[in-house]
């Protein structure tokens, strides 16, 4: 996503996931929660970096540097990070990273953020990066950027439950790796610790485990690369950084991140080194090495004595045998921690949902697991969205604890549930599967409008056969059965320029249906810069609300609380947005979410902002269900898909429909039943009193016109306290000679 301080590029290569994972920490999607308490450091292996000055010589406390970035300014300029200065790790301060701010794309407050509910000793984690500390920089610069760094040894001789802690600023992107190691012989071979990498470029074996060496030496063109002194061409794969030999060994180590996520990797990082215990020589080694890729930041970095203890108690779990598919979520139960030795704490619960046919270790729980939800909360019943979930599919549940070290349960025996198949009653002329209609052309009823770009092959919203879509490629039909034959679709990847593209159906008369559900199957693909919503309106399109509006998970701003600050999400411009066409014609210079959205006011739509996973094929290939409590009884129902985006990827949709949980009679309708005009003696602006049949308890909007082709709101939320109500209209225009009202009964 272009954005207005840093610009990150996705570039679409095919995606290797070939088991969708979504990680949701604690309350929020990708973000850190660590509760931990510390012992004192071992003697002499901690480093906060405050005694060195700024850019000063690492080799003073024992620590190696070495680089291989592509040169750009050649002038040392701590102020500028562009230039030599920031080629290799470096020691800066908070004080400076501030001051240099937005200059040339740095942007230092997305730096210094802090995932929530991190706790350290009791103290709540609200800065990483504290006065001096070591930087590598990869966003702003250009070519490949590969900084290595090392440890001095520290002697851990007579130490038992050695464990690394370190602050770290960290952000991933697509096309770098982030690298832990250790050594425990003074750097002749090396151990892994973790290895940071785009979860897309995860590749997992046919069922679902991380194939390590394949992820690892897989090439990839965007990857950092640089040629040795002897010539030799070096980097393009992950494995190119890490000196820990490359085996299948290193799977459990290897870690995926969100890509361009700005909180989810600022963690407080806590790792035991099992071969580190007695040794006389422990070595730290941390890379980084990316094209403009972000960065990161390590304070605080040290090694504690943490003796360890038995794992907790093996956790059971339980879950309803059946779940209604027309439902939010499901409850899950588990039973609560147990220490196994004094002094041990809940850190962490793990739960896993996976298919029926997952294989299971009581050690690593479910394989290829559909969704992982950790809490830093000991849960004992947690409310598990089924959003991503099929009707009829059966899963299974697990549940690990872990105490506050990372030690570990087993997994819960697995326990089974089935997602029901059974549908309210479909609302009758509202189902479509698009099997009648015309290939390449509009459904019969549907109103298609754009402002795609002009010569483009597809502007609008169309029906497209399984053929076609199968033509365009990219995994458009990754997912089985999300679409069959023919299906509504909006092409974005294979073209150029804007795609703007709208669709709204015909109108419902659900007057007498209450519980009303829209359910559709939704082969859908997020990219960083592309954005699908949904929203419905119940008078005729005079206004519109909100059922769901997807984007990239990154770009969902949040405040302190943690909550969705919907405002700034839809109106921060981007470069790489679709840009809509202005009132003068031409296009504007940035795109907003918020233009691509009618509901109002935009303050109000955080809770239906759903953040999606960049270029993954499957995860947002869904069987999307919305609860549409505002269409309950309402007579002139249309809903409205929008998807837009600059070459990025595609939205379709089959098996559209609306169905009723219960049928209720129609809602009296709102009569007109006296309309009287004041005009005073002396002249002046005249009045209108209307009085009309209403309901107790309802509330009513007035509308007015001047012409019946548009409708301007007059007031709106009047409450009804009997069988009739009246409002008078005052300080009407002299020059009116017609004026038009109607009273609307809200929902």
């Amino acid at each position: 996503m272009f954005n207005t301080q840093a610009m990150k590029i996705s570039f679409k290569r095919p995606a290797t996931l070939l088991a969708p994972l979504l990680v949701v920490l604690g309350a929020v999607t990708g973000r850190a929660q660590t509760t931990v308490t510390l012992p004192a450091p071992i003697a002499g292996a901690f480093e906060d970096f405050n005694s060195l000055d700024e850019g000063g010589d690492l080799a003073a406390k024992g620590w190696t540097v070495t680089n291989f970035t592509s040169e750009a300014n050649l002038d040392p300029n701590l102020d500028d990070p562009n230039s030599a200065s920031y080629e290799d790790w470096v020691v800066i301060s908070r004080e400076r990273m501030n001051a240099i701010g937005t200059a040339g794309g740095w942007d230092a407050a997305r730096r210094l953020q802090v995932a929530p509910g991190q706790v350290v000793n009791g103290v709540p984690i609200t800065e990483l990066m504290q006065d001096k500390f070591l930087y590598a920089e990869s966003d702003v610069r250009s070519g490949s950027q590969i900084q290595y760094l090392e440890s001095p040894n520290f002697n851990c001789t007579g130490q038992i439950g050695v464990t690394l802690v370190f602050y770290s600023a960290y952000e991933q992107n697509q096309d770098n790796i982030g690298a832990v190691e250790y050594s425990v012989d003074g750097g002749l071979s090396w151990l892994p610790v973790a290895y940071l990498i785009d979860a897309p470029d995860i590749i997992r074996d046919g069922e679902g485990n991380i194939d390590a060496e394949t992820t690892l030496t897989t090439s990839y063109g965007d990857v950092a690369s640089y040629t040795d002194e002897l010539g030799e061409f070096i980097g393009g794969t992950y494995g190119s950084f890490i000196k820990a030999p490359i085996s299948a060994d290193l799977a459990p180590f290897i870690q995926g991140r969100i890509n361009d996520n700005t909180v989810e990797s600022k963690r407080v990082e806590v790792y035991r080194l099992a071969q580190a215990d007695n040794k006389a020589s422990v070595r730290l080694r941390f890379a980084q090495a990316g094209t403009a890729s972000w960065y990161w930041g390590l304070d605080n970095i040290g090694l504690y004595a943490i003796p360890p203890k038995s794992p907790p108690n093996r956790p059971t779990v339980a879950a309803p045998a059946t779940a209604p598919f027309f439902s939010a979520s499901v409850t899950l139960t588990g039973s609560a921690f147990v220490a196994s030795d004094p002094g041990q704490l809940h850190g962490l619960s793990v739960w896993q949902v996976a298919s029926e046919t997952s294989a299971f270790s009581a050690d690593t729980g479910l394989a290829a697991p559909l969704m992982v939800v950790a809490s830093s909360t000991s849960l004992t019943s947690l409310p598990l969205s089924l959003d991503r979930l099929f009707p009829g599919q059966t899963v299974q549940v697990s549940l690990q604890h872990q105490d506050q070290f990372s030690n570990k349960s087993q997994f819960a025996a697995p326990v089974s549930m089935t997602v029901s198949s059974t549908f309210p009653p479909a609302v009758p002329g509202t189902f479509e599967d698009f099997e009648t209609a015309t290939e390449f052309e509009t459904p019969a009823n549907w109103t298609a409008e754009n402002q795609s770009d002009e010569g483009i092959s597809y502007p609008n919203w169309f029906v497209a056969s399984t053929d076609t879509l199968s033509s365009f490629g990219g995994d458009r039909l990754a997912v089985p059965d999300i679409v069959s034959g023919l299906s509504l679709y909006g092409e974005s990847d294979t073209q150029s320029g804007n795609q703007i593209m709208y669709i709204t159906t015909p109108e419902y008369n659900l007057a007498a249906h209450a519980g009303v559900w829209i359910a559709f199957k939704s082969n859908y693909e997020q990219n960083q810069d592309s954005f699908g919503g949904l929203e419905y309106t119940t008078d005729g399109g005079n206004s519109w609300k909100p059922i769901v509006y997807m984007m990239d998970l990154p770009d969902i701003l949040r405040l302190p609380s943690g909550e969705v600050d919907a405002t700034t999400t839809l109106t921060t411009p981007y470069g790489d947005l679709a840009k809509v066409i202005g009132d003068d014609g031409l296009r504007v210079e940035n795109g907003r979410y918020a233009d691509f959205i009618l509901a109002r006011p935009l303050d109000t739509l955080g809770p239906f902002i759903s953040g999606r996973l960049n270029d993954d094929p499957v995860e947002s290939k869904r069987y999307e269900r919305y609860r549409i409590a505002g269409a309950d009884n309402q007579a002139r129902v249309q809903f409205r898909f929008a998807h837009t985006g600059t070459g990025s990827w595609y939205w379709g949709i089959d098996d559209f429909g609306l169905y009723s949980e219960a049928t209720a009679p129609p809602q009296p309708e709102s009569r007109i039943t006296s309309v009287r005009r004041f005009v005073p003696v002396a002249g002046g602006l005249a009045s209108v009193e209307l009085k009309w049949t209403s309901v107790a308890g309802k509330k009513y909007t007035v509308q007015t016109a001047t012409t019946l082709a548009a409708w301007a709101p007059l007031q709106a939320n009047l409450d009804a306290t009997g069988a009739e109500t009246t409002f008078t209209h005052v300080d009407i225009p002299a020059s009116d000679t017609v004026r038009y009202y109607r009273v609307l009964t809200q929902p």
